[in-house]
């Protein structure tokens, strides 16, 4: 009988403390990531190693982000996130186009926020994220195809962050790495 009635207390007390966490998902869109950041370089690589094979960017989609984030504290947030982001060029030789190259970035990472002002709708916090990201480019030309794949570390370091909502609501950034240099979106908390 002590043991049931332990049990039931415990459920109790647990349970309030359950739903008075926030879990949150969000969808995000950021430019001037650690992977187009890359892609300028790697087009810098091919300029100054190959001067007659120049990559001309015809399109880059930004970075399109999924994540959940979960509160435990009432200023600290944990979470993961999945990015993607791809830039697509024309393969150049001597002026002539030979061929199109895909460069494509898949990235998981585990991420942690502090809010350090947070009151009823408006949220200022930094953030940090530590994960990995697959990269993948393929290149099409008129004498070859070839693929590539590499998994490689990557991280987001954002000092500044603002969300603004209560259960629905917005948000933009301002950092370095997988998101971005800058980055917005939208976010659902759940209670």
């Amino acid at each position: 009988m002590l043991k049931k009635a332990l049990f039931i207390g415990a459920l109790l007390i647990a349970c309030p403390h359950f739903y008075s966490q926030e879990h949150q998902i969000s969808v995000g869109y950021g430019v001037g990531s650690s992977n187009q950041i890359l892609d300028v370089f790697e087009n810098a690589f091919t300029t100054i190693f190959f001067p007659n094979a120049t990559l001309n960017e015809t399109s880059s989609l930004g970075e399109l982000r999924f994540a959940y984030a979960y509160t435990p504290k009432e200023k600290w947030h944990f979470g993961s996130v999945f990015s993607y982001s791809q830039t697509d060029y024309d393969v150049m030789d001597r002026g002539v186009k030979i061929g199109e190259q895909v460069n494509s970035y898949y990235t998981l990472a585990a991420e942690t926020s502090y809010s350090f002002v947070k009151r009823d709708k408006l949220n200022l916090y930094s953030l940090l994220g530590l994960g990995a990201t697959i990269g993948t480019s393929e290149q099409n030309t008129t004498n070859s195809t070839s693929d590539s794949h590499d998994t490689f570390f990557n991280f987001q370091v954002t000092p500044f962050g603002i969300s603004y909502g209560k259960q629905w609501g917005g948000f933009a950034e301002a950092g370095f790495g997988y998101r971005g240099l800058f980055s917005f979106g939208a976010f659902y908390k759940f209670y």
